[in-house]
């Protein structure tokens, strides 16, 4: 199996760099009651036939931060729900988790500041997050991974993107 996992920064003017986590729900079957990236999906074919992982992250940012379906057929109506996403995205990496049989490609995802201050106030996490609000957390403290609060590969992420 093969993920995506993007860490989304949080634009505020506290002059810290944050991150968009999750506190995955404890009826998940991998990883419950543990904080992760946002968002964070299988890849898989989705709206060309073809496994994209751009198209995992517009899917799964779209239905873990905004309600969106959970499969989108049309790729134009998932852009314009969005506003026209503004932002950078970009690859880390990828980490292989040994005690499960995944490997995780990472991203980066960094909106615009217009894109983060007009929508931020509208996001809310679906069925599969214990919280229904976001919660933003410093790279750094993802990055130190205190045992059991976070999923390993999150802390993989942070470290990278701290480089």
């Amino acid at each position: 199996m093969v993920t995506v996992l993007t860490f989304t920064h949080a634009r505020e003017d506290l002059g810290v760099d944050k991150v968009i986590m999750k506190r995955r729900a404890g009826s998940v079957g991998i990883y419950p009651n543990r904080y992760t990236c946002v968002p964070w999906g299988h890849l898989e074919p989705l709206l060309s036939g073809e496994p994209s992982v751009v198209e995992v992250f517009l899917q799964e940012f779209d239905e873990e931060l905004f309600g969106g379906p959970n499969v989108e057929t049309d790729f134009h109506a998932l852009i314009q729900r969005f506003g026209f996403l503004r932002g950078k995205l970009g690859y880390l990496g990828y980490t292989v988790d040994l005690l499960r049989p995944m490997v995780h490609i990472l991203l980066t995802f960094e909106p615009s500041r217009g894109w983060w201050d007009k929508n931020r106030h509208r996001m809310r996490l679906n069925w599969e997050y214990e919280d229904e609000a976001i919660v933003l957390k410093d790279i750094k403290e993802v990055a130190e991974g205190a045992q059991g609060v976070y999923v390993p590969a999150t802390v993989a992420v942070a470290r990278l993107a701290q480089l």
